[in-house]
């Protein structure tokens, strides 16, 4: 029993050394996370911020899918923009398609939106995009604007479920459109 006893009593020590010199190190472990954290923030704001400014530095820009990046001042982009969505373009018996110039980050966000873009024009609707990725229609004298793609396809299943083909399609691809909305909702 004495051998016993003194290896517990040995282990009691090493717990109690291990202990002693872990109890000194949490504040400083607890200090780290927030600071961690507080870095966290300041990356994502910064992310948003070079995004921002990137989109900014391209206004002049446009993105011409089919022929060489020219530079242009604000007024040529906007006039280019406006005639290439007034009629086609064609060169060499190619089309040219005509986009504004954004950052990838925002890019991705605006393509998100075009599913219920094209959704909500074949229902009739007339939405656009926002600077940076928010889409807006007018509904009954109403300007509403959705921030998310899902706000967008909330929308159209409340709105357009009286008509069955109407329903069918704003709600085209989900097997059971009540439930997905009270998922959506749910989550919200």
């Amino acid at each position: 029993m004495g051998i016993l006893a003194k290896e517990v009593d040995g282990f009691r020590k090493t717990i109690q050394n291990n202990a002693a010199k872990v109890d000194p190190l949490q504040p400083a472990l607890r200090a780290s996370k927030h600071q961690v954290s507080d870095l966290q923030q300041q990356v994502g704001d910064l992310f948003s911020k070079m995004t921002q400014m990137e989109d900014h530095s391209r206004l002049s820009n446009l993105r011409l899918v089919g022929l060489k990046e020219g530079l242009l001042d604000y007024t040529d982009r906007q006039a280019i923009l406006k005639g290439a969505r007034a009629q086609e373009i064609k060169h060499a018996e190619h089309d040219l398609l005509f986009f504004p110039d954004y950052s990838k980050d925002t890019t991705t966000k605006r393509k998100a939106f075009v599913p219920i873009y094209k959704k909500m024009t074949a229902l009739g609707l007339q939405p656009f995009l926002r600077y940076p990725a928010h889409l807006k229609v007018a509904f009954q004298g109403k300007s509403l604007t959705f921030d998310t793609p899902s706000d967008a396809q909330i929308f159209l299943c409340d709105t357009f479920q009286t008509s069955p083909v109407s329903k069918s399609m704003a709600c085209r691809g989900y097997k059971d459109w009540m439930r997905w909305r009270q998922l959506l909702r749910s989550n919200i």
